[in-house]
């Protein structure tokens, strides 16, 4: 199996030069998302619970070639099946897998991955997650080297183990070292994120088409559900609100049912390979009033104003200063909001968050989603929120759907 390097998740390019600006030699991923970012390895024991310790180690010297992936034994199977571009896997603790693959035959898939597994279960074992990690930083021979550390994801046991084994090494924090690396993506990425946004769409609009006075919000989220698992993709975001309901910023769908006149507000989204979508479309069962048409317009409007802001360049506190003025200005004179965005990835939020303290500059390659919801309570909530990327001019949006206030029909 081989990956190209197009289909790599991880940015290189800007992960070797991040890694050249602040000096250090090798990076090490931790946290679940960023082993799967750094690696294209997907732990499942690391995805369902905190704890499992799995790790990738990028070589800034020889990112081809020096690149390790440390794992634990039982999770070999997952590096044998998967896509995984780093050659050199070092597996630490104990498990009991028998047989062999000698006879695999030739175009046999199912059977090459048995032998990938058979020789990946040849290679040494390690005692424990801390020595197989610094058996990858000394074949690298950097046993007095310069070494970041994503802190969320290592036992601090493990990390003082680390610190005994290679007492040579600077160790130094680099979570946030991962989230800027992470904040411009790949051409793969942005693949993952748009299908991940449009299957989202789509099970939104099935959804407002089978809606009906006397249905609960809670018959509503199923037809979501099964068309997102129809698509192929994860549930991650339902976020289902109707009526009074929709003013809630979390609605959990319940057994509120519908009426003619009630607001439909999705705050909602999957992942796909992975990687999030986070949207919002609305709906009025029948007729909208004055009310709901002009926010919805003037949302519509600081949103309009947000997505005019965006180029390269610019501070993210300008996006939402852009929205805050327009909304204002169209017909909501007090309008709130603690951001009109974030940056979305394989986490839900990532770099930047669209904030009036926000002073990162865009780029190039940032994706981000851009909201402008207004709640009250005792009357309802609306919402829009796309996904764009940013490019060299301005943005180009990663969705399929136009942003109108669905009018559905009450019979």
């Amino acid at each position: 199996m081989g990956i190209k390097v197009a289909d790599r998740l991880l940015n290189s390019a800007r992960a070797l030069n991040i890694m050249e600006e602040i000096g250090i030699d090798a990076l090490v991923a931790t946290e679940a998302q960023n082993v799967t970012y750094a690696s294209n390895f997907w732990a499942l024991a690391q995805w369902l619970r905190r704890g499992p310790q799995v790790y990738a180690v990028l070589s800034r010297e020889s990112l081809e070639e020096e690149s390790s992936l440390i794992v634990g034994t039982g999770s070999l199977d997952l590096v044998a099946t998967q896509d995984v571009w780093i050659k050199n896997v070092i597996r630490y603790g104990f498990f009991s897998l028998k047989g062999s693959a000698e006879n695999a035959a030739e175009g046999d898939w199912a059977m090459a991955e048995q032998k990938r597994l058979k020789e990946l279960f040849d290679t040494p074992q390690h005692d424990g997650p801390a020595t197989a990690l610094a058996e990858a930083i000394n074949r690298m021979g950097l046993s007095k080297g310069r070494i970041g550390i994503d802190e969320s994801g290592i036992s601090p046991a493990v990390l003082a183990e680390l610190k005994t084994l290679l007492p040579h090494c600077e160790i130094i924090e680099a979570t946030q070292t991962f989230r800027k690396i992470r904040a411009v993506k790949t051409e793969a990425e942005v693949e993952r994120l748009t299908k991940a946004a449009q299957y989202t769409e789509r099970a939104i609009e099935a959804t407002f088409a089978v809606a009906k006075p006397g249905m609960t919000e809670t018959e509503l989220s199923r037809v979501f559900l099964r068309e997102l698992i129809n698509a192929g993709t994860d549930p991650a975001l339902t976020v289902l609100g109707a009526g009074v309901r929709s003013a809630l910023p979390s609605a959990t769908p319940s057994e509120y049912r519908l009426a003619a006149g009630d607001i439909i507000r999705f705050d909602a989204g999957c992942y796909y390979q992975h990687y999030r979508a986070d949207i919002s479309r609305c709906a009025i069962l029948g007729e909208p009033t004055e009310k709901q048409n002009r926010i919805y317009q003037a949302i519509l409007a600081g949103q309009d104003a947000a997505l005019a802001a965006i180029r390269p360049g610019i501070p993210a506190q300008d996006i939402y200063h852009a929205a805050m003025e327009a909304a204002r200005s169209a017909g909501i004179p007090d309008y709130e909001r603690n951001h009109v965005g974030h940056g979305i990835g394989i986490e839900g939020y990532d770099v930047p968050n669209l904030t009036a303290q926000e002073t990162t500059l865009l780029e190039p390659g940032m994706t981000l989603c851009i909201e402008t919801p207004y709640y009250e309570i005792g009357w309802g909530g609306l919402q829009i929120e796309d996904t764009i990327v940013v490019t060299d001019t301005g943005y180009q949006t990663l969705m399929s759907t136009d942003r109108h206030l669905r009018i559905l029909n009450t019979h």
